[in-house]
Protein backbone atom coordinates (compact mmCIF):
# COMPACT_ATOMS: atom_id res chain seq x y z
CA UNK A 1 0.00 0.00 0.00
CA UNK A 2 2.99 2.33 1.13
CA UNK A 3 4.39 1.79 -2.72
CA UNK A 4 1.22 2.20 -4.20
CA UNK A 5 0.82 5.80 -2.45
CA UNK A 6 4.38 6.68 -3.13
CA UNK A 7 4.00 5.64 -6.71
CA UNK A 8 0.66 7.74 -6.96
CA UNK A 9 2.50 10.84 -5.59
CA UNK A 10 5.68 10.50 -8.11
CA UNK A 11 3.07 10.34 -11.29
CA UNK A 12 1.16 13.09 -9.51
CA UNK A 13 4.24 15.35 -9.49
CA UNK A 14 5.15 14.02 -12.87
CA UNK A 15 1.82 15.44 -14.30
CA UNK A 16 1.95 18.62 -11.79
CA UNK A 17 5.23 19.77 -13.61
CA UNK A 18 4.46 18.48 -16.98
CA UNK A 19 1.68 20.90 -17.05
CA UNK A 20 3.50 23.76 -14.92
CA UNK A 21 6.59 23.71 -17.57
CA UNK A 22 3.86 24.97 -20.10
CA UNK A 23 3.23 27.87 -19.06
CA UNK A 24 5.77 30.62 -20.70
CA UNK A 25 6.02 32.95 -17.31
CA UNK A 26 8.19 35.06 -19.79
CA UNK A 27 5.05 36.46 -21.30
CA UNK A 28 3.90 38.06 -18.34
CA UNK A 29 7.61 39.72 -18.25
CA UNK A 30 7.41 43.67 -19.55
CA UNK A 31 10.80 45.17 -19.91
CA UNK A 32 9.51 48.81 -20.35
CA UNK A 33 8.47 48.58 -16.91
CA UNK A 34 10.06 51.75 -14.99
CA UNK A 35 11.78 53.32 -18.34
CA UNK A 36 9.71 56.12 -17.74
CA UNK A 37 9.74 58.79 -14.44
CA UNK A 38 12.37 58.35 -12.30
CA UNK A 39 12.35 54.35 -13.20
CA UNK A 40 16.19 53.84 -14.22
CA UNK A 41 15.72 51.46 -15.64
CA UNK A 42 16.84 50.00 -19.34
CA UNK A 43 14.58 47.36 -21.91
CA UNK A 44 16.95 45.99 -23.56
CA UNK A 45 18.67 42.69 -23.63
CA UNK A 46 20.28 40.31 -21.01
CA UNK A 47 20.01 37.34 -19.22
CA UNK A 48 19.85 36.46 -15.28
CA UNK A 49 22.79 37.63 -13.56
CA UNK A 50 24.11 38.12 -16.79
CA UNK A 51 27.34 40.57 -17.45
CA UNK A 52 26.55 41.79 -20.57
CA UNK A 53 23.23 44.37 -20.53
CA UNK A 54 22.66 44.73 -24.53
CA UNK A 55 20.12 48.27 -24.73
CA UNK A 56 19.39 51.07 -26.94
CA UNK A 57 21.35 54.36 -25.20
CA UNK A 58 18.76 57.29 -26.11
CA UNK A 59 20.39 60.04 -23.72
CA UNK A 60 23.16 60.42 -21.15
CA UNK A 61 24.19 62.46 -18.54
CA UNK A 62 20.63 63.25 -16.44
CA UNK A 63 20.05 61.71 -14.18
CA UNK A 64 16.47 60.12 -14.96
CA UNK A 65 18.88 58.53 -17.99
CA UNK A 66 21.25 56.97 -15.39
CA UNK A 67 20.32 53.34 -17.63
CA UNK A 68 20.79 55.17 -20.52
CA UNK A 69 17.20 54.57 -21.89
CA UNK A 70 14.26 56.75 -21.43
CA UNK A 71 10.55 56.59 -22.70
CA UNK A 72 10.18 60.15 -23.44
CA UNK A 73 13.04 60.08 -26.04
CA UNK A 74 12.69 59.60 -29.58
CA UNK A 75 16.04 59.25 -30.79
CA UNK A 76 18.62 56.32 -29.90
CA UNK A 77 22.53 57.50 -29.58
CA UNK A 78 23.80 53.55 -30.75
CA UNK A 79 23.37 49.80 -28.43
CA UNK A 80 25.96 49.48 -25.93
CA UNK A 81 26.56 46.47 -23.54
CA UNK A 82 27.05 46.87 -19.99
CA UNK A 83 24.11 49.13 -18.15
CA UNK A 84 22.45 49.61 -14.61
CA UNK A 85 19.06 49.29 -13.74
CA UNK A 86 16.93 50.76 -11.04
CA UNK A 87 20.61 53.16 -9.68
CA UNK A 88 20.39 57.01 -9.00
CA UNK A 89 23.45 57.58 -11.11
CA UNK A 90 24.93 56.82 -14.10
CA UNK A 91 28.05 54.85 -15.77
CA UNK A 92 28.74 52.36 -17.95
CA UNK A 93 27.30 52.06 -21.61
CA UNK A 94 30.47 50.55 -23.33
CA UNK A 95 31.04 49.72 -26.61
CA UNK A 96 28.32 51.41 -27.94
CA UNK A 97 27.55 50.04 -31.70
CA UNK A 98 25.54 51.83 -34.14
CA UNK A 99 24.22 51.10 -37.69
CA UNK A 100 23.01 53.40 -40.22
CA UNK A 101 22.27 52.58 -44.36
CA UNK A 102 24.89 54.01 -47.16
CA UNK A 103 23.67 54.49 -50.56
CA UNK A 104 25.75 53.32 -53.22
CA UNK A 105 26.74 57.30 -54.26
CA UNK A 106 27.01 58.45 -50.34
CA UNK A 107 30.06 58.80 -48.77
CA UNK A 108 30.05 56.89 -45.60
CA UNK A 109 31.48 59.57 -43.55
CA UNK A 110 29.01 62.14 -44.03
CA UNK A 111 25.96 59.51 -42.40
CA UNK A 112 25.79 59.46 -39.05
CA UNK A 113 23.34 61.30 -37.07
CA UNK A 114 21.69 60.08 -34.01
CA UNK A 115 18.72 57.49 -34.76
CA UNK A 116 15.17 58.37 -34.88
CA UNK A 117 12.33 56.05 -33.75
CA UNK A 118 9.19 55.40 -32.47
CA UNK A 119 8.17 53.40 -29.65
CA UNK A 120 5.12 51.70 -31.43
CA UNK A 121 8.03 49.90 -33.35
CA UNK A 122 9.56 48.48 -30.39
CA UNK A 123 9.35 45.05 -28.97
CA UNK A 124 10.88 43.55 -25.48
CA UNK A 125 10.82 40.47 -24.00
CA UNK A 126 13.28 38.57 -21.48
CA UNK A 127 16.19 38.16 -23.38
CA UNK A 128 15.64 40.20 -26.77
CA UNK A 129 15.06 43.49 -28.02
CA UNK A 130 14.02 44.85 -31.36
CA UNK A 131 13.41 47.93 -32.89
CA UNK A 132 12.71 49.44 -36.58
CA UNK A 133 14.35 52.95 -37.11
CA UNK A 134 12.70 55.44 -38.86
CA UNK A 135 15.12 55.22 -41.44
CA UNK A 136 14.59 51.27 -42.12
CA UNK A 137 16.83 49.65 -40.00
CA UNK A 138 15.58 46.92 -38.64
CA UNK A 139 17.53 46.15 -34.88
CA UNK A 140 17.59 43.00 -33.46
CA UNK A 141 19.49 42.47 -30.10
CA UNK A 142 19.87 39.46 -28.21
CA UNK A 143 22.54 38.53 -25.01
CA UNK A 144 24.16 35.11 -23.17
CA UNK A 145 25.96 35.86 -19.88
CA UNK A 146 29.10 37.34 -21.44
CA UNK A 147 28.17 38.16 -24.89
CA UNK A 148 25.81 40.16 -27.13
CA UNK A 149 24.48 39.20 -30.40
CA UNK A 150 22.68 42.31 -33.03
CA UNK A 151 20.98 41.55 -36.26
CA UNK A 152 20.72 44.04 -38.72
CA UNK A 153 18.62 44.45 -41.74
CA UNK A 154 19.41 47.18 -44.33
CA UNK A 155 16.90 48.47 -46.29
CA UNK A 156 18.36 48.86 -49.63
CA UNK A 157 20.69 46.44 -49.32
CA UNK A 158 23.63 48.65 -48.08
CA UNK A 159 24.71 49.72 -44.51
CA UNK A 160 27.73 50.26 -42.14
CA UNK A 161 28.47 50.17 -38.91
CA UNK A 162 30.25 52.39 -36.26
CA UNK A 163 32.19 51.58 -33.05
CA UNK A 164 32.06 54.43 -30.56
CA UNK A 165 34.39 53.11 -27.55
CA UNK A 166 34.10 56.54 -25.79
CA UNK A 167 30.73 56.58 -25.55
CA UNK A 168 29.61 56.74 -21.79
CA UNK A 169 26.32 57.05 -20.21
CA UNK A 170 27.27 59.14 -16.90
CA UNK A 171 28.00 63.02 -17.12
CA UNK A 172 31.25 62.55 -15.50
CA UNK A 173 32.73 59.52 -17.62
CA UNK A 174 35.69 60.02 -19.02
CA UNK A 175 37.28 57.57 -21.21
CA UNK A 176 41.07 57.13 -19.94
CA UNK A 177 42.13 54.85 -23.00
CA UNK A 178 40.70 52.79 -25.64
CA UNK A 179 42.91 50.52 -28.12
CA UNK A 180 40.96 48.80 -30.98
CA UNK A 181 42.75 46.49 -33.98
CA UNK A 182 41.26 44.96 -36.96
CA UNK A 183 42.16 41.90 -38.27
CA UNK A 184 41.47 43.22 -41.83
CA UNK A 185 38.49 40.60 -42.49
CA UNK A 186 35.56 40.78 -40.01
CA UNK A 187 37.12 40.68 -36.25
CA UNK A 188 37.80 43.67 -34.30
CA UNK A 189 39.46 43.26 -30.43
CA UNK A 190 40.27 46.10 -28.18
CA UNK A 191 39.97 47.17 -24.42
CA UNK A 192 38.86 50.56 -22.78
CA UNK A 193 39.49 52.35 -19.56
CA UNK A 194 37.07 54.75 -18.16
CA UNK A 195 36.24 56.69 -14.71
CA UNK A 196 33.07 57.16 -14.00
CA UNK A 197 31.21 55.81 -10.82
CA UNK A 198 33.51 52.93 -11.07
CA UNK A 199 36.68 54.33 -11.45
CA UNK A 200 39.80 52.70 -13.67
CA UNK A 201 36.96 50.52 -15.31
CA UNK A 202 38.37 48.12 -17.86
CA UNK A 203 36.56 46.35 -20.21
CA UNK A 204 37.97 43.88 -23.09
CA UNK A 205 36.15 43.05 -26.04
CA UNK A 206 36.03 41.14 -29.38
CA UNK A 207 33.68 42.32 -32.19
CA UNK A 208 33.30 39.66 -34.77
CA UNK A 209 30.90 40.47 -38.38
CA UNK A 210 29.31 37.73 -39.94
CA UNK A 211 30.30 40.13 -43.02
CA UNK A 212 33.89 40.27 -44.49
CA UNK A 213 34.61 44.25 -44.53
CA UNK A 214 37.11 45.97 -46.51
CA UNK A 215 39.80 46.84 -45.27
CA UNK A 216 40.53 50.03 -47.14
CA UNK A 217 37.27 51.06 -46.05
CA UNK A 218 37.81 50.59 -42.19
CA UNK A 219 39.19 53.94 -40.74
CA UNK A 220 38.36 56.39 -37.50
CA UNK A 221 37.70 59.72 -37.48
CA UNK A 222 36.58 62.25 -35.21
CA UNK A 223 32.65 62.97 -35.34
CA UNK A 224 32.57 66.62 -33.67
CA UNK A 225 28.65 66.70 -34.81
CA UNK A 226 27.48 63.21 -34.14
CA UNK A 227 29.07 63.97 -30.30
CA UNK A 228 29.85 66.87 -29.10
CA UNK A 229 32.93 65.61 -26.79
CA UNK A 230 34.55 65.04 -30.56
CA UNK A 231 34.77 61.64 -29.65
CA UNK A 232 36.60 59.08 -32.28
CA UNK A 233 34.38 56.76 -34.11
CA UNK A 234 34.99 53.54 -36.18
CA UNK A 235 33.61 52.92 -39.47
CA UNK A 236 32.95 49.86 -40.91
CA UNK A 237 31.26 49.80 -44.20
CA UNK A 238 29.42 46.85 -45.61
CA UNK A 239 28.69 46.85 -49.56
CA UNK A 240 25.98 44.66 -50.84
CA UNK A 241 24.97 43.45 -47.18
CA UNK A 242 21.52 43.57 -46.31
CA UNK A 243 21.50 41.95 -43.26
CA UNK A 244 24.64 41.10 -40.90
CA UNK A 245 24.85 39.83 -37.48
CA UNK A 246 27.46 41.44 -34.91
CA UNK A 247 28.55 39.46 -31.86
CA UNK A 248 30.48 40.42 -29.25
CA UNK A 249 32.42 39.09 -26.46
CA UNK A 250 33.72 41.29 -23.36
CA UNK A 251 35.14 40.29 -20.26
CA UNK A 252 36.83 42.49 -17.14
CA UNK A 253 40.28 39.84 -17.73
CA UNK A 254 41.63 39.96 -21.06
CA UNK A 255 41.03 39.73 -24.61
CA UNK A 256 41.67 36.47 -24.67
CA UNK A 257 39.13 35.65 -22.82
CA UNK A 258 36.71 38.20 -23.90
CA UNK A 259 37.46 35.64 -27.30
CA UNK A 260 36.98 32.50 -24.87
CA UNK A 261 33.62 34.17 -24.14
CA UNK A 262 32.19 34.51 -27.53
CA UNK A 263 33.75 30.92 -28.72
CA UNK A 264 32.19 29.15 -25.79
CA UNK A 265 28.42 31.11 -25.77
CA UNK A 266 28.17 32.40 -29.29
CA UNK A 267 29.76 29.64 -31.47
CA UNK A 268 27.89 30.81 -34.51
CA UNK A 269 26.33 33.55 -35.82
CA UNK A 270 22.96 31.67 -35.10
CA UNK A 271 21.10 34.49 -33.89
CA UNK A 272 17.14 32.48 -33.13
CA UNK A 273 19.64 29.96 -30.92
CA UNK A 274 20.90 32.95 -28.48
CA UNK A 275 17.10 34.39 -28.38
CA UNK A 276 15.72 30.84 -27.61
CA UNK A 277 18.48 30.33 -25.33
CA UNK A 278 17.80 33.39 -23.64
CA UNK A 279 14.42 32.95 -23.28
CA UNK A 280 14.93 29.41 -21.59
CA UNK A 281 17.20 30.72 -19.04
CA UNK A 282 14.48 33.30 -18.17
CA UNK A 283 11.95 30.79 -18.13
CA UNK A 284 13.85 29.01 -15.76
CA UNK A 285 13.97 31.26 -13.20
CA UNK A 286 10.51 32.60 -13.42
CA UNK A 287 8.88 29.16 -13.28
CA UNK A 288 10.76 29.21 -9.43
CA UNK A 289 7.57 30.42 -8.53
CA UNK A 290 4.18 29.68 -9.39
CA UNK A 291 1.48 32.17 -8.19
CA UNK A 292 -2.25 31.46 -9.20
CA UNK A 293 -5.20 33.90 -8.83
CA UNK A 294 -5.51 37.45 -9.50
CA UNK A 295 -5.67 39.89 -12.89
CA UNK A 296 -3.63 40.01 -15.72
CA UNK A 297 -1.86 43.17 -14.53
CA UNK A 298 -1.12 41.73 -11.04
CA UNK A 299 0.74 38.03 -13.29
CA UNK A 300 2.64 41.65 -15.04
CA UNK A 301 4.15 43.29 -12.31
CA UNK A 302 5.07 40.27 -9.88
CA UNK A 303 6.98 38.41 -12.98
CA UNK A 304 8.29 41.34 -14.05
CA UNK A 305 9.82 42.58 -10.34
Amino acid sequence: MKSIFHLSLSFFVLIHLSLFSQIDYTKYVDPFIGTAGHGHTFPGATVPFGMVQLSPDTRNGTWDGCSGYHASDSIILGFSHTHLSGTGCGDLGDILIYPFPVQQSDNARMNIAPLKFQHINEVAEPGYYSVLLNNGIKTELSATPHCGIHRYTFPGGNGAIAIDLNHGISDKIDSVNTVMDFDGKSIVTGMRTSNGWAKNQVLYFVIEFSSHVDQSEFYKRYEPEFNPKNKIIYLLPLRDTQSIIVKVGISAVSIENAKLNLDTEIPDFDFEKVKKDAHDLWQQELSRIEVSGGLKDQFKIFYTA
